[in-house]
């Protein structure tokens, strides 16, 4: 399931880069057009077992690779420049003491879900989460995503308000982009932040129109669930007049399908 939808989302970026590209005049970058069994060749089914923090990096490399005025929309990074140039490639530049972004974002994914023969899986999951920091420290949004939602799926870890803060700073840059995803996780957090009432309705809000409007976000698991929640939330809200709770009641119905078949995801 997440071979074809990194597979689709590169499909779909394309028409996006093209796009950008007759807008702004600049060459777009081209992902390698690759197939599901070169995927499966490299990384087997580890993809199919990856966790919300990994999908949400994957969904965020194919949004920055066609963001218009993205720094950072012409780095190699993400599963088909993995598999286009080999693993062995981006490790031996790793080992060479390459630090750029790519090389940083390719081999955390290649510590994430290159299959081991080792029991290692927690030093490896360690080692990508501190490429994928300096990534976000030299200012990648996508590692920044993966950062955030990693610190703040460590339920059973006592969290530093350090953490903390740093998770809801890279959201918060993250939503001023519109990835929509950033922008569902802070509605989420200022909604259980009950000092603040209300704070967690832009966000909900302007989160449902970025999903509305580009429908690759229909392929993400994550984003579909969260927007689910955030829609049973705003057609609920009392503080509402019922023409604007009847318009969110609305879409939640209209994409009852969608929602039905993410909610039977495993």
């Amino acid at each position: 399931m997440l071979r074809a939808f990194i597979l689709s989302l590169s499909v779909l970026s394309l028409s996006g880069e093209l796009l950008a590209a007759a807008e702004t005049n600049e060459q777009p970058l081209r992902a390698p057009e690759i197939s599901e069994e070169q995927v499966k060749e490299v990384f087997g089914d580890a993809l199919s077992k990856a966790n919300r923090a990994e999908n949400l990096l994957f969904l965020a490399i194919a949004y920055d690779h066609n963001t218009k005025g993205s720094p950072t929309n012409k780095t190699y990074a993400g599963i088909p420049f993995i598999v286009d140039k080999g693993p062995g490639y981006w490790v031996k530049l790793f080992k060479m003491k390459d630090m750029s972004l790519d090389v940083l974002v390719n081999n955390a994914i290649l510590l994430n879900h290159l299959p081991s023969k080792n029991d290692d899986t927690a030093n490896r999951k360690q080692a990508a989460f501190k490429l994928l920091k300096h990534a976000a420290n030299q200012g990648y949004w996508p590692a920044k995503v993966y950062v955030a939602e990693t610190i703040l799926e460590q339920n059973n870890k006592i969290q530093s308000k350090a953490d903390l803060e740093l998770a809801f700073k890279y959201l918060t840059e993250c939503s001023s982009i519109d990835f929509a995803p950033c922008s569902l996780k802070l509605g989420m957090l200022y909604l259980a932040d009950k000092s603040k009432p209300g704070a967690w309705i832009p966000f909900f809000e302007s989160s449902v129109e970025l999903v509305r409007e580009d429908l690759r976000y229909n392929k993400s698991h994550e984003t579909m669930s969260d927007l689910h929640f955030a829609l049973a939330v705003l057609s609920d809200e009392k503080s509402f007049p019922e023409e604007r709770r009847e318009y969110y009641k609305n879409i939640l119905v209209s994409n009852e399908e969608v929602f039905q078949k993410h909610a039977e995801q495993p």
